[in-house]
Order: C-alpha cells, then sequence, then structure tokens
C-alpha cells in the first residue's frame, strides 16, 4: 500500500448513479454450456441480478457443479481437469465470463453464488464439516470458500436455498464464516420457516447486516406462499414465479402478481427460476422491471476499487468503477463514505479520500491495497477512483519496445490499415505512440503516424474479456477497449493494462521472439512478452533501427554442434529459444560461432541483435 498527502485541484467526470429495483432470475448450468450465446444474453437481458446455480458442497469440503470440480484442497481448480471426477471439465473461461456479466454494456448490478436446492444435500455436509472442523481459517471450507472468492471477487453473496437436513445453529456459523471472507447471505425459503427465524437472528447477532435479502419462493413446494407472511428480521422481501415450469406466464399475469405483493406485502422487487434453456430473457425482466423500474442496459465499465466497512477486507465488498463519487452518490451504492475501513484496489489505479463531500477539505491518495484506512484520514465524505497517470509519460512519445523479444509496436505497414505488429524500428512517426490523457486518468495511446489509437478489436460481449484478443489501432471513439492503465514496474519497465479486461497487452508465447505478430491481452501478468519498454522518442540507442546495411547471414538451417553467423556488423549477440519462447541459451556476446552442442534435437529460434539490427532465424538441432 502506498499513499500521500495532496491538495486535488482537478475537475473529473462525475458518475451519475440511482437507486434501482431488482430483477433477477436463478442462472444453471446452460449458462456455461452455450457461453458464446448465454452470456451476451444475460448481460442484455433486463435483469440486475443473477443468482448462480449451483455449488455444491460434497463430503471432503470440495466444491462442484454438475460433477465438475471449482475448489479442491483451498485451491480454485475450475479451469483444470482433476483426476477422479469422470464429469470434470476445464473451465478456462467461466471467470471471465462471470466478470463480464457486471462489464461494459450490461443490465446486472450483482451477482450470488447459490447453495442448496431440492434433492441437493450440501448443507448436511457443510453441517458435519462444521462440526468435526469448525470454521476457522485451516478448516477445509474457510480454505474452499475463499479460494472461490479470491477467483471470481465480483460476487458478492451466498444464496442459502436449503431445502432439506436443517440445522440452524452449524449452518449459522456457517455463514458467519462466509460473511468474513466477504460473502453477504441471501435466503431462498419455501417453508420451515421457523428454521429461517432461527437461522437468520443467528447470523445477523453475529454479523449485523450479513443477512440482506430473502428471495421467497412462491412456486413448486412454496406454491402457497404469500410474501407478507414471510417478514424475517425487516430484510427485504422478493417475489418469485417459476417459468422452468410455467414458460407461458403471460407479460400481465405477471404484472398483476408483482403488483398485489407489492401494494400488500411490500415486496422491493422479483425473481424467476430459472434460465437453463433458450428462453426470451427480456420478456421476463420486462414486467418485473415495469412494476419496480430498473432494467437499463448501461456501460458500466470496470471495477476498479472494492471497499470494505472493516479493516483487514472481513466483510463483502462494494464495487466502484472508474469516477467521482459525492457522499449522496456512495449512499446510493449501499454504503456510508465514514465507515471505510479498507480498500483493494486493481493495478494502476489509484484512490482519493476527501474528508469533506464533494471532493473537497482534506485529502488522501491510495496507490495499492491498504488493510486499515482509518489511521490515514479521520473522515471520509467523498472520493474519486482514477487511473494512477505518471507524468512522465503524459503527453509525450514513445517508442513501445518489447523488453522480452526487443521489437516495437507499429503498424504493419505504415499506415492507417488496421494491422499492430511487433517489428524493428523504422525512423518515422508510425514507430511512435503519443499517451494522452483522457477522462479519469486513464491513457490513449495514439500511434503518432496515423493518429490512431491502439484499442482491442471490436467483438460481441461474450468475447470482449477473453484472453488472445488482438490489439489493433482505430479512430479514438472513448470506449473502454481503449483506454489504458498504465503501471510501472521495478525496473524499466511498464503494464499496459486495458481497462475493459484489466488484462495485460502482450505477445503470445508461441511467437513472442517472432516479428510481424500481433500483440494481444494476456490473462497473466507474470508472462515475459507483458513488461514493455517506454523509450522517449529522441532516445533512439536503446531501440532496434531498421538498417538495410546490416545483415546476418547463418550458414545452415541444421546444426549439429554449432552455428556459423556472418555480419558486417562489428560485433552482436545471440540468444536461442525454444518454440514455445523459453530461453535455453542467454544472450552471449559472440564472434562467429554459437556451441549449440548441448541443446536436445529439435526445433530452436536464433535471436540475433547488433546496435542497429536483429533479426530472429529458425534452426533445427540434430
Amino acid at each position: 500500500m502506498k499513499f500521500k498527502k495532496i491538495l486535488f485541484t482537478f475537475v473529473f467526470f462525475s458518475l451519475a448513479t440511482s437507486l434501482i429495483a431488482d430483477s433477477g432470475i436463478y442462472i444453471c448450468g446452460h449458462f456455461r454450456r452455450d457461453r458464446t450465446k448465454t452470456v451476451t444474453a444475460v448481460k442484455e437481458s433486463g435483469f440486475t441480478f443473477g443468482i448462480l446455480f449451483n455449488v455444491h458442497v460434497e463430503t471432503d469440503g470440495t466444491l462442484t457443479t454438475d460433477g465438475e470440480v471449482i475448489c479442491k484442497n483451498g485451491e480454485y481448480v475450475f479451469d483444470k481437469i482433476i483426476q477422479g471426477y469422470n464429469s470434470d471439465k476445464a473451465q478456462v473461461d467461466y471467470v471471465d465470463d462471470v466478470n463480464s456479466l457486471l462489464s461494459g454494456r450490461t443490465s446486472l448490478l450483482r451477482l450470488e453464488h447459490c447453495i442448496g436446492g431440492w434433492g441437493n444435500h450440501a448443507y448436511q455436509n457443510v453441517t458435519n464439516l462444521v462440526n468435526t472442523q469448525g470454521t476457522g481459517t485451516s478448516s477445509i471450507l474457510y480454505r474452499n470458500f475463499k479460494a472461490l472468492k479470491d477467483a471470481i471477487p465480483a460476487v458478492i453473496a451466498i444464496n442459502n436455498d436449503i431445502e432439506h437436513d436443517y440445522d440452524a445453529t452449524s449452518q449459522a456459523k456457517f455463514h458467519i464464516m462466509l460473511y468474513d471472507i466477504g460473502f453477504k447471505t441471501t435466503i431462498a425459503p419455501y417453508t420451515n420457516k421457523s428454521y429461517w427465524e432461527s437461522f437468520v437472528q443467528q447470523v445477523e447477532n453475529a454479523r449485523p447486516g450479513a443477512v440482506d435479502r430473502n428471495y421467497l419462493q412462491c412456486y413448486g413446494g412454496g406454491a402457497g406462499n404469500n410474501p407478507k407472511d414471510w417478514k424475517i428480521n425487516n430484510i427485504p422481501i422478493y417475489g418469485s414465479r417459476d417459468i422452468e415450469a410455467n414458460p407461458n406466464l403471460s407479460h400481465q399475469t405477471i404484472v398483476n402478481t408483482m403488483t398485489t405483493w407489492k401494494n400488500n406485502a411490500g415486496i422491493v422487487g422479483g425473481f424467476y427460476w430459472n434460465y437453463n434453456y433458450d428462453r426470451d430473457l427480456k420478456k421476463f425482466s420486462a414486467p418485473i422491471n415495469e412494476v419496480f423500474g430498473g432494467g437499463e442496459i448501461v456501460d458500466r465499465g470496470r471495477t476498479l476499487a472494492m471497499v470494505f466497512p472493516v479493516k483487514d477486507y472481513k466483510a463483502p465488498q462494494t464495487d466502484f468503477i472508474a469516477g467521482s463519487y459525492t457522499k449522496s452518490q456512495i449512499q446510493q451504492k449501499g454504503f456510508d463514505a465514514k465507515k471505510i475501513a479498507s480498500v483493494k484496489l486493481n493495478e494502476g489505479v489509484k484512490m482519493v479520500l476527501f474528508s469533506d463531500d464533494n471532493f473537497s477539505g482534506d485529502s488522501i491518495e491510495i496507490t495499492g491495497n491498504n488493510t486499515n484506512t482509518t489511521t490515514l484520514i479521520s473522515q471520509v465524505n467523498s472520493w474519486r477512483i482514477l487511473g494512477n497517470s505518471l507524468e512522465q509519460l503524459t503527453g509525450k512519445s514513445f517508442y513501445i519496445k518489447n523488453k522480452q523479444s526487443g521489437f516495437v509496436l507499429k503498424p504493419s505497414r505504415n499506415g492507417t490499415a488496421l494491422t499492430i505488429n511487433q517489428m524493428l524500428a523504422d525512423t518515422t512517426d508510425y514507430s511512435l505512440w503519443t499517451f494522452e490523457l483522457a477522462e479519469n486518468g486513464f491513457y490513449k495511446i495514439v500511434n503518432k503516424g496515423s493518429e490512431k489509437a491502439l484499442q482491442t478489436v471490436n467483438t460481441p460481449q461474450a468475447v470482449y474479456l477473453h484472453d488472445g484478443l488482438s490489439l489493433v489501432q482505430l479512430d479514438y471513439t472513448g470506449g473502454s477497449n481503449q483506454h489504458f492503465l498504465v503501471k510501472k514496474n521495478t525496473d524499466d519497465s511498464y503494464k499496459l493494462i486495458l481497462y475493459s479486461s484489466l488484462k495485460y497487452v502482450g505477445i503470445p508465447d508461441n511467437s513472442a521472439m517472432k516479428e510481424k505478430v500481433s500483440p494481444v491481452i494476456r490473462r497473466l501478468g507474470s508472462a515475459l512478452s507483458t513488461d514493455w519498454q517506454l523509450i522517449p522518442a529522441n532516445e533512439t540507442s536503446g531501440v532496434n533501427v531498421h538498417d538495410e546495411k546490416v545483415t546476418f547471414k547463418v550458414s545452415d538451417s541444421v546444426a549439429k554442434n554449432e552455428i556459423i553467423i556472418e555480419s558486417a556488423a562489428p560485433y552482436f549477440s545471440a540468444t536461442v529459444l525454444d518454440f514455445n519462447g523459453r530461453v535455453v541459451i542467454g544472450e552471449q556476446q559472440i564472434e562467429r560461432k554459437l556451441d549449440v552442442s548441448k541443446l536436445t534435437n529439435g526445433v530452436y529460434l536464433l535471436h540475433l541483435q547488433s546496435e542497429s539490427g536483429s533479426t530472429v532465424v529458425r534452426f533445427i538441432k540434430i
């Protein structure tokens, strides 16, 4: 965590927020099975919350869904295949898919996981594990749900849909543990009101405010339920309909039911069971939104800050995107600004806390995670969340040089065509990029020659967060896929982080050392190709500028013991990589011969570099 006290005089864009009523749906396995359609369908549905059905707790505490393993032994493994589970799949896109539901143009504001359901005995396993291991940080329940929260922090609550195996005391302990990990609790009762009253009371006594919604089942076994009979601890109640059993419910029938419950029982929204087949989701969100309002599809950006009401993040967070928030706007998000106690920030982001409303009074700037903000400033009434723009970059032009390959980013044919590649620099403005400050402290990165902005390709909403998307140059329109956060590393390099995905600009591993390869977004900032040197326009000594007079000639593309290289350059260096981009012979100065006798047989890349030029040659070791 880093911070400094500042006097803030800039005026930034302020977000307009409003209180929106809720409409929601249980989102089942169809979401994963047909993801290229379902992610976009849910984002454009008009629903404001979704409940991901479901997380099953096995007897040993392993978390699964449909036989696929989500978390095991305190590790998130949904993106891997786990031996011993015949139905397991590697859900490599799941985290991005879930995050995308709350990102970009979407109607959703909140996501939850569900535990339970008819015929599901997860809560019996929870009871047994609580009674044998407890709920401390070493227990398997804590470790697995902590791994789940860390993997997908955007999911804010755990929905308790217990329909068997009621044990309020052990299950309350479990949900108290969940609150300390960072999950709120919602309930989905259909019967056994005494259990729910006892469960809620025990959780609320230990963690006031932990249980924040009552999703009353008014279908199936709860078809005779009236919301006015299910007021528990003043928790807001939501009415419900079943579109699995009754897919032909008419718009007016739903409006009439929700209106009656709103007027006579005080419900605040509605939800459905379920989305597990292709459905017209807008058809079902529309009548609830007609009664309660809300459901607009707007650009929600990406969450950059998670704010907590207690120290050390031991409570569910409230999420904030970039922008400026007055006291009333923070309250409309359901958070009291004066209760801010800890903060998590994305890389390349800063948060400015103000003692007074409307961004006045004393201020503190935070540029990293902070476990206890109460020691920094006496009180907080407003704040700003901004890209942590760097003075040494703003308004200046640079060569963007990949630290691993030595190539720079530039238009492929020195023009306005889309394609951007890593290539040798030349002496034109097409090898240079200007870092211009955009709204909320983000950068737009503009090619000096073409005057086009760096961005990811335009893609459907279902895939725009995913790894491997190419970067191109297009006219600047202000989209989140044209805005960048810049983080300085401890050395002379930087990370370029795209706002729309919060992923890193890099080069694919299998072609990291090749010229004329397009940059892409990478999930992991640990990839070597995600480090970039920003070399000022007037300092070409650090850039390999293309020079036709400097050539390298390799004796043979097949080698057994050594490679002979001829060059007009007075001296040069050689590096050898395998075909996955891993360095197998580190950079060394050579005269004419390179010893490759210790390499195993296979295909390699030879990277040759002199003071004024470089090239990459493929060779085969026999």
